[in-house]
């Protein structure tokens, strides 16, 4: 009797200290039971001496929303394929869509190992010294997102093309000086061509406003020759001094028309500015306090906003100053 109330003894014993072991170690492997924890401006949160993402707390789409995110991926890829444009880039990231995919499958197996089956077998053998835990289904957001937006920017900028090369031939009719315009056009062409459509954008901006600035210098001019046309041959000396104050006003006309043309842009920076602020807080309220917006939705947006946000910084100092009179256009 007392053997077997030693032998009950022992085993208890054995347990607590095996239970109290275990404790220990969840403690030690996840100090979010016991330590601190903080989140930065990036999204990450600090906890004792670790830092995890809230990539790793959001909620998973599932594999039925990412198959349907790369089929919508496919039918704006063939879009794109009808319309005569090149799609090497977008057809690249479909690639990696796919890809994405078959590691996400892969992971589910393998998290869901339950027997040593062929199936099992090859998702080893894929993932072998990959960190394969971390792979999602939500991950295909970003590449079928990155299509989406390269699919309006290669109809936006082709629009944009189209309508340039009309008001190019319109304004060449009114003798204005388009050749400086035609040599950027074509540059804007080759770079919508080779798939670079953020310079191609660039490039279509800085070729429109060439064409604006050259037919404004032909519209002042024109306007001084029609107000003294009449009075060449019979005001001589006259004429010379209202050439010159025409000239004048012309200038002086221009650069009021500048100035204006600068406060309107700048209203409108602020505008731009308050705006998307907002939706970067809106943003914020998606990801971190709802959970609906997934982290890498969520960072391609707000790389954009930021990108936006620089953009204008730029642009304000620089208006500013035209605003005031203290540099031109």
């Amino acid at each position: 009797m007392k053997d077997e109330y030693r032998k009950t003894a022992a085993l208890v014993s054995s347990s607590i200290f095996l239970i109290s072991l275990a404790i220990l170690v969840s403690i030690f492997m996840n100090p979010s039971i016991t330590g601190f924890a903080a989140l930065n401006d990036e999204g990450v949160i600090s906890i004792s001496n670790k830092t995890v993402t809230l990539e790793d707390n959001i909620k998973d789409i599932t594999r039925q929303e990412a198959v349907e995110a790369i089929n919508l991926a496919k039918e704006n890829i063939q879009e794109i394929t009808l319309s005569g444009f090149s799609t090497n880039y977008v057809n690249d990231q479909l690639v990696e869509a796919n890809n994405v995919l078959n590691r996400a499958d892969y992971a589910e197996v393998l998290k869901g190992e339950n027997s040593d089956n062929e199936l099992l077998k090859e998702a080893k053998l894929a993932l072998t010294g990959l960190n394969w835990q971390g792979f999602r289904y939500s991950d295909v957001l970003v590449y079928t997102t990155e299509i989406e937006l390269t699919k309006l920017s290669i109809f936006e900028i082709n629009d944009n093309i189209i309508v340039l090369e009309s008001k190019l031939e319109d304004y060449k009719e009114q003798s204005v000086d388009t050749a400086l315009a035609e040599d950027l056009l074509t540059q804007t062409k080759q770079a919508f061509k080779d798939e670079q459509y953020e310079d191609a954008g660039e490039l279509w901006e800085k070729t429109n406003n060439e064409l604006e600035s050259k037919r404004a210098e032909l519209t002042s001019i024109r306007a001084i020759s029609n107000a003294s046309k009449n009075f060449v041959q019979r005001n001589g000396w006259w004429l010379l001094a209202l050439c010159i104050i025409l000239s004048v006003l012309g200038w002086y006309t221009y650069n009021k028309y500048i100035i204006h043309d600068a406060k309107k842009k700048l209203k409108h920076f602020r505008i731009e500015n308050k705006t998307i602020t907002e939706l970067m807080k809106k943003a914020q309220r998606e990801r971190f306090e709802s959970g609906t917006l997934p982290a890498s939705t969520y960072k391609i947006r707000m790389d954009k906003y930021r990108d936006k946000l620089i953009e204008i910084k730029r642009n304000i100092p620089v208006f500013r100053a035209i605003a005031k009179g203290k540099k031109k256009k």
